[in-house]
């Protein structure tokens, strides 16, 4: 699984109730307005204040950017989020982006950004993480059930 260092991971601020409906299996879709430079394979996400902790990671099934309009209706269904604060979040927006989840691991214990050796990050958007700062700051568990993910995903995509 060497292989799996260079799988491109994104460490993703998400408010609270967004992160509990996304482990919760009610949110299948996270939207933003800004796109990837790189497709990330997984998210790291960072659940917000009051929170302020890294609560879990989802894997990356597809990207699409289109119209707000476009986004609403392709997966207002399944994106957690009403209609009027969809709207409001793009109200300035002509384009969005739609990350669909393929597969969800909350952590047992959350850890804070410094628990992961990240520091001086002001969670805004996102950034790209290395693999390693997985391997050196999870249980191998978790790290195992990531993997094999990962490892899975690659073999059918080639990547």
């Amino acid at each position: 699984m060497d292989s799996l260092v260079n799988s491109v991971i994104a460490l993703m601020p998400i408010h609270p109730e967004f992160t509990a409906s996304i482990f919760l299996g009610r949110k299948h879709v996270e939207f933003r307005k800004i796109a990837f430079s790189k497709k990330p394979d997984a998210i790291l996400v960072y659940s917000t204040r009051p929170t302020s902790k890294v609560v879990g990671l989802f894997f990356v099934n597809e990207l699409d950017v289109d119209s707000p309009e476009s986004l609403w209706n392709k997966y207002g269904s399944i994106g957690g989020i009403d209609i009027d604060r969809f709207l409001d979040y793009y109200s300035q927006s002509n384009l969005g982006l739609a990350i669909t989840i393929r597969k969800t691991i909350e952590f047992g214990s959350p850890m804070t950004l410094r628990e992961f050796g990240i520091e001086n990050y002001t969670p805004q958007n996102y950034i790209y993480i290395k693999y390693k700062i997985l391997q050196d700051n999870l249980n191998p568990f978790l790290l195992n059930d990531i993997e094999t993910t990962l490892y899975k995903h690659h073999s059918r995509t080639g990547s």
